[in-house]
């Protein structure tokens, strides 16, 4: 494959020309940016990047929310040969400069000057000089940031064939995007994504999602740091000329989605679960019989859904049933939802409950978990609709090969899968050998080629909202404080961290000032108010280092200590955080109910 993001980009435009791109809302109306409008404000900061002198193959940092300036920064930078490097809103200032460091980046555009403030104190600790700048028009102003009107003004004295020579250089090999997401251990990993891996993944995101339907739509609302949304938002509407929608924030999210009515739709667990919540805090406010019908209603999709989906059978008396279902109940809630036209709906980052699934499958939605990583480009598994079994990841993507190794790890070989890591041999050779990818995950594939997940090689949290978290890096902080022996992250699948704590008891003598010998009670002590006070105040220091997502929201203090031989820990004094999470389930619970 010769082609490059680059060139797809220029074709598209050209043949969809005025036809929408992206819609966003300003004063109540969608308005829309047109192809060869998008293709014009991509050449124009193309070149607006080559006046900040970023060079091909340097690096871009691009920090904002979802926009088409986002869409047109970022494209800008691929178009001009260099490399984009995307980093989410809530990273905290230590995390943007570790980012920026790592990567080298030569310039950091923002939408916000507080993401600036933010890593601005952190900003002589960069080895080569960053210049920032504005990537859309702002009221801010900073003497060190250079605003968008002095950038474009900046970009109009580049030679259009300055730009158009950088062009003819890039190849589907280069790198375009750097993509961070957490390692097992120490800081973020930077998986390096290609051209080729980008158009790759975007096809195989086109072969199963096409859509017959002339007014096919989805939505922008992910952040654009995850690969899995630039993916089905940036890369793949380059082959379907999909019209793309900026959805606002959470409060007029629902809103926003009534109008779009969107015929593609992709969450994470998270976005499932808030829809889910909106429609059940409807039915509680109902009558007693109105709340029966809505519930005989999903019951009766249910089953009707589940049937139809695996090519079976649906019996007549279910089917009359299920017609009236859709009319009396389930076709208003679709609509009222604004999913009404969904055709294709997907559920990745994370796996969603069996509750939430039932529910917009009792619907009539087509919901499915997907299966991937940023290593393999987002998503390298999908159920269609002429190929679906519940409770798996579905099969390999047309261009993607899927196999299990010996020991049950999921091996995966494609174009999309990445060539490594980012300044990072050893890593890369050890999780891409032979052409596979080695995912950490365990898995089988079923008779049918049916791929399902079974669990994780290693201890990454991937919480309902579909973030990476390492929770190894957060427990070290928390036991950065003499009181704190044990720390153990917990949220897997759930909507925010939490932490159980064990007590160092000889630390907590000096803390009190009295006799160890008088300290034996581990209950009297994980009640004790002074203590509770200072692990407070020593947790939201350790949030203010963290991003939002990263961030202990609640935590416990248990009334015992770990050892290997109450079985917490190993012989080597490692924990086992299995053990633990079973052990102290209840504790767990208690957290997430209250």
């Amino acid at each position: 494959m010769k082609n490059t993001i680059t060139k797809q980009f220029e074709k598209t435009a050209q043949e969809r020309r005025r036809a929408p791109a992206l819609l966003s809302k300003s004063n109540d109306q969608w308005k829309a940016l047109s192809w060869i409008d998008y293709a014009g404000a991509v050449q124009d900061f193309s070149r607006c990047l080559i006046a900040l002198e970023v060079p091909q193959g340097g690096k871009v940092g691009l920090m904002g929310k979802n926009s088409a300036n986002w869409f047109v920064a970022d494209m800008a930078a691929m178009t001009m040969g260099a490399v984009s490097v995307p980093i989410y809103e809530t990273n905290s200032g230590p995390q943007i400069q570790y980012i920026l460091k790592h990567a080298e980046c030569c310039v950091f555009l923002i939408d916000d000057l507080e993401f600036f403030v933010r890593v601005q104190p952190y900003f002589d600790e960069l080895e080569n000089p960053c210049k920032v700048a504005f990537f859309s028009p702002q009221d801010q102003e900073h003497p060190l940031v250079t605003s968008y009107e002095e950038l474009q003004l900046q970009g109009k004295a580049v030679p259009v064939e300055e730009l158009a020579k950088r062009k003819e250089r890039i190849t589907p090999e280069d790198v375009c995007t750097l993509i961070y997401t957490s390692g097992t251990t120490g800081p973020p990993k930077a998986v390096m994504l290609t051209h080729k891996n980008c158009l790759a993944a975007a096809e195989n995101v086109y072969l199963t999602t096409r859509s017959a339907n002339p007014s096919a739509a989805s939505c922008s609302y992910l952040p654009l740091s995850h690969v899995a949304e630039r993916t089905v938002s940036i890369f793949s509407p380059l082959l379907d000329g999909r019209p793309v929608y900026f959805i606002g924030g959470w409060e007029r999210f629902q809103e926003h989605l009534a109008e779009i009515r969107p015929t593609l739709w992709a969450g994470v667990p998270r976005v499932w679960e808030k829809l889910h919540e909106a429609v059940s805090g409807y039915m509680a406010a109902q009558p007693a019989h109105k709340q029966k019908l809505i519930k005989w209603a999903l019951s009766t999709g249910l089953q009707a859904n589940q049937l139809m989906y695996e090519k079976k059978p649906v019996p007549l008396p279910l089917k009359i049933s299920h017609k009236a279902a859709k009319g009396l109940v389930l076709n208003k809630i679709l609509k009222s939802l604004g999913m009404d036209r969904v055709e294709t709906a997907v559920s990745g980052g994370a796996v969603l409950s069996r509750e939430v699934l039932n529910f917009f499958v009792g619907l009539g939605v087509w919901l499915q978990d997907v299966y991937g990583q940023t290593e393999g480009h987002g998503t390298t598994s999908f159920a269609t609709r002429e190929a679906i079994r519940f409770g798996s990841a579905g099969k390999p993507y047309p261009l993607v090969k899927i196999r299990i190794a010996e020991d049950g790890e999921i091996l995966v070989k494609g174009d999309n899968v990445s060539p490594g890591y980012y300044k990072d041999p050893e890593l890369t050779r050890e999780t891409f050998r032979g052409g596979w990818l080695y995912s950490g995950d365990l898995g089988r594939i079923d008779e049918d080629g049916f791929l399902w997940v079974t669990g994780r090689k290693k201890d990454i949290i991937i919480t309902s909202g579909g973030k990476n978290i390492t929770p190894a890096k957060i427990e070290s902080s928390l036991m950065s404080s003499p009181l704190v022996e044990h720390a153990v992250v917990l949220g897997e699948g759930r909507k925010f961290l939490t932490a159980l704590l064990t007590i160092s008891m000889e630390s907590a003598a000096k803390f009190l000032s009295i006799p160890l010998e008088e300290v034996h009670d581990f209950g009297v002590i994980a009640s004790d108010p002074k203590i509770r006070r200072e692990i407070d105040a020593h947790i939201q220091k350790v949030n203010g280092q963290l991003s939002r997502v990263e961030q202990i929201k609640k935590y416990t203090i248990l009334e015992k200590t770990f050892s290997p031989e109450t079985g917490e820990l190993t012989h080597l004094q490692k924990l086992k955080r299995n053990v633990v999470a079973e052990k102290f389930k209840e504790a767990v619970e208690e957290m997430y109910s209250a």
